[in-house]
């Protein structure tokens, strides 16, 4: 499922379920 949230690389970006594992400040799942 795609979630948009923010990148650990600090921009907003569609990621993928596979990215939830990746540390990221801010909301990390928002479903759409």
């Amino acid at each position: 499922m795609l979630g948009y949230g923010f990148s650990h690389a600090g921009g907003p970006e569609v990621i993928d379920a596979i990215d939830l594992a990746t540390p990221a400040p801010g909301p990390q799942e928002i479903q759409i």
